[in-house]
């Protein structure tokens, strides 16, 4: 930590070069030491600030992304070659490239005043600490393998392809995580000017006009006719795979999408709260401005937002929590927990008839032929329109107002109403196993029959008592994975904020996701 002549000196040198880059800078707003509140630095109101009013404004060449850096002017083909990498990458060269520069860069006065260490986001704990956090499901989602696939495939190749050697000898592992976490927790999403121009001219709609926190690294048979048509077969599977993979990256790359990923100076000096921000950055074509969104008193800090972020996804990304909890809090069911459920669920009362069914592997057989034809369900596909892909995935959002995901409660249905219905008659039972996993079998057409009546059934807002006991001793499940210390109310989250242990910021989690399960 600098101390507290560096830290002053270092913001005082930031304010001038404000002063200097941008067109507007309000004499009501300063940039506050928080660090006794484990803030880093701030935006304070000196006087009192009216809604909408304007707290600072800049013109676009005062951010930093591919079209600002000097690293894309060093040669001609540097501009199309950054234009051919995602977001992540190109950021992460034009950053690390301009720290490189040192006080030769434009913003040097401006990395000053950005962390060069002590990162509480999770990329930075170790493995002991990350194991306060189990059973969160953030824990599938830190990137630490990711980041540095990504680090292998920009140094040195792409270090050299853009003519800057050097930067690769600037920019090792460790440097590079500092500077992914910088990305992660400061970038934004900055719309470019053309599309600006669509949305003011009513040809595009724009559900906000907020600058939305940068999303992270993200962080994916025919008969055989002749002895060699199966490895034909599966010659051009491969080659359709290799060719959906080319066509996904191609699809990432930054020329393809309608915005750059930027660093945003005295933006990202903010800091932000669910419940408490009060101001929201706008732009135009040519500039960009942050402006109240409410009266703001004399000495009250100024927040931005950085999205519905529950405390896990919160301290994952930028390290911190807010306290008690965020506004937009929820746990995470994973699929695993279903499939459990339902594999000791009894398709039998009678226990020879049970001891039969075990023999012959039916629960496993079910759930998985099941879950297959759920996932391909093209009656599926086509109504939920709103949903991304199958409503078979790895887990399922649940959240603090007691709503969950639709898919969710279609899938549960769907069980629940199959497998009461196993129970019913265990010859047609035995029958229905003979056709799992064949095509236009009795098996897949009652499967398919039941996802349509389900479906029709949630449409019309009704939810069967089967759906709902499953959902409820699934939730039970999830809760038994919790610490018991969190689950029996034995831990209590502080009521001020102060200089929490990883494993105190973790039982916060912990505890907010106990409380949402609970709802």
């Amino acid at each position: 930590m600098p101390d507290i002549t560096s830290f002053t000196e270092n913001t005082n040198k930031f304010h001038t070069w404000l002063s200097e880059n941008f067109e507007k800078l309000s004499p009501k707003i300063e940039i506050a030491d928080l660090r006794d509140t484990n803030q880093g630095r701030g935006l304070i109101a000196k006087q009192d600030i009216e809604e909408d009013e304007v707290l600072f404004e800049m013109s676009r060449d005062a951010i930093l992304n591919i079209e600002t850096s000097q690293l894309s002017k060093i040669n001609p083909e540097n501009a199309e070659k950054l234009n051919n990498l995602t977001q992540w990458e190109s950021l992460i060269l034009v950053l690390a490239y301009e720290m490189m520069l040192g006080s030769e860069s434009k913003w040097s006065p401006y990395f000053d005043v950005l962390p060069s260490g002590g990162f509480n986001s999770l990329m930075f704990w170790n493995d002991e600490e990350l194991e306060h956090l189990k059973p969160s499901r953030v824990l599938s989602r830190i990137g630490k393998k990711e980041a540095e696939e990504m680090y292998h495939k920009l140094v040195p190749g792409q270090c050299e392809e853009l003519g800057v050697p050097e930067l690769a000898k600037f920019l090792t592992l460790e440097k590079f995580h500092v500077v992914a976490s910088i990305i992660m927790s400061y970038s934004f999403d900055v719309d470019r000017p053309e599309e600006v121009d669509l949305v003011e001219n009513g040809e595009l709609e724009k559900e906000t006009d907020e600058l939305e926190e940068a999303p992270e690294v993200e962080p994916t048979e025919d008969d055989d006719k002749e002895d060699n048509s199966s490895s034909n077969i599966e010659d051009e599977d491969e080659e359709e795979e290799d060719d959906d993979d080319e066509d996904e990256e191609q699809s990432n790359i930054i020329k393809n999408d309608t915005f750059l990923k930027s660093m945003v100076p005295l933006a990202d000096t903010l800091n932000a709260n669910t419940t408490l921000f009060n101001a929201t950055l706008k732009y135009t074509n040519h500039k960009l401005s942050m402006t109240a969104t409410k009266p703001i008193p004399a000495g009250s800090q100024i927040y931005n937002i950085y999205g519905d972020l529950p405390n896990s996804e919160i301290l994952r990304k930028y390290g911190y929590i807010e306290l008690p909890n965020s506004q937009h809090e929820f746990a995470e069911i994973p699929i695993e927990l279903v499939k459990q459920h339902y594999l000791k669920f009894p398709l039998s009362k009678e226990s020879k008839h049970a001891s039969a069914l075990e023999k012959l592997n039916a629960s496993q057989k079910l759930v998985d032929g099941v879950l297959e034809l759920i996932d391909e369900s093209e009656f599926l596909d086509m109504t939920l329109v709103d949903c991304e892909g199958s409503i078979v995935i790895e887990s399922y959002e649940v959240f603090k107002d007691g709503e969950v995901l639709l898919e969710l409660t279609v899938l549960i249905t769907v069980l629940s109403t199959l497998f009461r219905a196993f129970q019913s008659d265990f010859k047609w039972l035995k029958k229905l196993l003979r056709g799992v996993g064949k095509e236009d079998s009795e098996f897949e057409s009652f499967v398919n029959r039941t996802i349509m009546k389900c479906y029709q059934l949630i449409e019309d807002g009704m939810l069967n008592r089967g759906a709902l006991d499953d959902l409820h001793a699934i939730l039970d499940a999830r809760l038994k994975q919790y610490p018991e210390e969190i689950v029996n109310g034995g831990f209590e989250v502080p009521e001020q904020y102060g200089d929490f242990s990883k494993e105190k910021l973790a039982n916060i989690v912990l505890k907010n996701e106990v409380d949402v399960l609970n709802c």
